[in-house]
């Protein structure tokens, strides 16, 4: 197991004396999403370390990274330790060095000088390769230290992006706890699975809304609506997959606060709530929605959600954001919401599906969805059988005094059948035309999860117009 200090990196002038006024952020550093990590021996790739305490860790692309900042008002400090995951080697460090270094930072950045660099050999046998740049960027300047390791085949390289001294112990410090295990196996042949491939933003299956635009960053994919009638433009953003805190709970809330860092939380015309479901594919979910409002003026309330599904040991996350549902063109209660088709077409690539558990018994029930002039229900048993009835209300004028209200009824009976998150409705009276529909079946909460309520969604086709339509069933 090897390990190394950083007094190579501290002759090399390591840290920037400079005071920065301010650090602009680029759409990378943006698009940066991060979970606080845990003052714990950790693991990733070949190599153990200890994370910095305090510090926020993101697992992006196939890399890890902790980032930290500080702002006093007149200058502004930060510094980023990032792992890159192991490869072959080329079997010449000075070679393996200078690939990494065009890679992660001539690419990168566009700074096309060669760093000094320095090469010692560690106890265990690894070869260490170290090199630093002063960086400008934007009128700003950062130090950027690369640290490979060649050896046993493989090699391996460490990535530090700092402004301000007092990062010089947390960095000395992470790096004395830094090792890498030579007998582990080489780049290539390890296990499979569910794990987060090279760039995991390539593992989302979605369909983008119909008339928006998907647009590719670095470190995420943004669908962004058309512009309404009304101005709303509402997005969807696919984050990087990234590794489980355990609790998905824990994960939509630690996703929304990070996105949404800028706004405050409110109370707007449609109830907050949290949310909970497996997919057809067999994979758990969470959301978190919530009213909010930008910090600092008197800006428009509008509505966030943050989605987690569990992967295995890993969590894909997606946020949104639009108007209130009352009135949002894009996940709207009233006019349209795009939500519906893209979850359903929503799926990961090597996820293995697996059958929700049970979904017949939790379909079977009474379920009744209940408007100002309408009513529908649905009995569904778990023999395959449906009852459904509904009822709408009219009124119609006789004269200027007068008003007739018209209830109109509907009955009909049949069986259903389930096929992955498909259900075809065969009405007794119409058995050569079953009705096929889309459905879900999720369980809400209003007061933070003191108490659920069962939903059934329902995505069918007007008989009127032939427009999708998706009704929300409440169970009895």
């Amino acid at each position: 197991m090897g390990r190394v200090t950083l007094e190579e990196q501290k002759i090399l002038s390591l840290l920037n004396r400079a005071k920065m006024k301010k650090v602009i952020l680029t759409k990378i550093a943006v698009l940066l999403l991060m979970a606080t990590s845990l003052a714990q021996v950790d693991k990733f790739d070949i190599a153990t370390y200890t994370p910095p305490q305090g510090w926020q860790q993101l697992d992006s692309n196939g890399k890890r990274g902790f980032f930290d900042y500080k702002s006093d008002g007149n200058s502004t400090r930060f510094c980023q330790i990032l792992l890159y995951p192991s490869r072959k080697s080329t079997g010449n460090a000075q070679k393996d060095f200078d690939d990494e270094w065009s890679s992660r930072i001539t690419k990168v950045t566009g700074y096309s000088k060669k760093p000094a660099a320095q090469t010692r050999r560690s106890p265990e046998g690894w070869t260490v390769v170290t090199g630093a740049a002063n960086i400008p960027s934007q009128g700003q300047t950062y130090t950027c230290i690369l640290t490979c390791y060649s050896g046993f085949g493989k090699e391996m390289s460490v990535l530090v992006n700092v402004a301000g001294q007092e990062y010089l112990s947390p960095v000395d410090e992470f790096f004395k706890s830094f090792a890498l295990d030579k007998s582990a196996g080489s780049p290539g042949n390890r296990p499979g699975g569910i794990s987060a491939p090279l760039d995991s933003l390539t593992a989302y299956i979605y369909r983008t809304p119909n008339g928006w635009n998907a647009t590719r960053y670095p470190d995420g994919v943004v669908l962004s609506s058309p512009v309404s009638n009304t101005g709303e433009k509402c997005n969807i953003t696919l984050w990087p997959i990234r590794t489980s805190s355990g609790n998905l709970q824990t994960d939509a809330a630690n996703l929304f606060g990070l996105v949404f860092k800028d706004f405050e939380l409110r109370t707007g015309s449609t109830p907050n709530s949290i949310i909970r479901g497996i997919s057809p594919q067999g994979w758990e979910y969470f959301i978190i929605k919530n009213a909010i409002v930008l910090r600092g003026g008197d800006y428009q309330t509008m509505f966030g959600f943050a989605f987690v599904a569990k992967l295995g040991n890993q969590v894909a996350r997606i946020s949104g954001i639009s108007k209130d549902p009352l009135v949002s063109s894009c996940f709207g209660l009233q006019l349209s919401d795009v939500w519906p088709q893209f979850f359903y077409s929503l799926n990961f690539k090597n996820w293995q599906p697996a059958a929700q558990p049970q979904i017949g018994n939790r379909l079977a029930g009474i379920w009744m969805a209940v408007t100002g002039s309408a009513g529908d229900r649905f009995a569904f048993a778990s023999n395959g059988r449906f009852a459904g009835a509904a009822a709408s209300q009219r009124y119609v004028r006789l004269s200027s005094t007068e008003l007739l209200r018209v209830t109109d009824a509907y009955f009909g009976d049949g069986s259903y059948v389930i096929s992955g998150n498909g259900i075809s409705l065969i009405h007794d009276s119409e058995k050569n035309n079953p009705e096929r529909a889309l459905f879900r079946i999720e369980q809400e909460s209003t007061n933070g999860g003191a108490t659920w309520k069962d939903k059934l969604f329902l995505l069918r086709k007007s008989v009127v117009d032939g427009s999708e339509y998706e009704v929300a069933y409440d169970k009895q």
